[in-house]
């Protein structure tokens, strides 16, 4: 993690805290770390560096969801269905100027991005928790009798 700019976290929302908490020694001044999706990792993030003594100034930024639809296949495989064509994102930073941050980002990513207000509006614009077990829950009885199936293409 050393002389790197960006640190992307893109694992589901109960694992984010503890890789945090993994990096927290090695972080260095103005990194700034994004996490897809965020589900206000941001602020848990900037409480615990707080909390552990954290000196370096660290940005974060968020979005509310995945650039790609995607699913894992296999242990090692996974297909990308797609590459949304917006993708919101927002920022945390006691320092930095965010826009330049939004600029920089916006080379990277392969879709449009939206500069939202703040990390509260990622936050709460978050649905993953809403959506996904809604359809799953009511596509259980076809989820359980259909072999190999793709719910991207299915459902979608």
């Amino acid at each position: 993690m050393q002389n790197v700019q960006f640190i992307f976290i893109t694992m589901p929302s109960y694992a984010q805290k503890n890789i945090f908490k993994l990096m927290l020694p090695h972080l260095q001044d103005n990194q700034t770390i994004i996490t897809l999706s965020g589900n206000f990792a941001s602020l848990c993030f900037q409480k615990i560096a707080k909390e552990s003594g954290v000196t370096q100034h660290i940005n974060y930024a968020e979005t509310s969801t995945m650039p790609h639809v995607s699913r894992i296949e296999t242990p090692g495989n996974v297909t990308i269905f797609g590459i949304k064509k917006n993708l919101s994102i927002g920022f945390l930073s006691e320092k930095n100027d965010t826009n330049l941050l939004f600029e920089t980002l916006q080379n990277i990513f392969s879709c449009t991005l939206h500069k939202a207000t703040n990390i509260l509006d990622i936050g709460f614009n978050c649905l993953n928790g809403v959506a996904h077990p809604a359809v799953a829950l009511l596509n259980t009885g076809w989820i359980e009798n259909t072999e190999n199936i793709n719910t991207i293409k299915k459902i979608n």
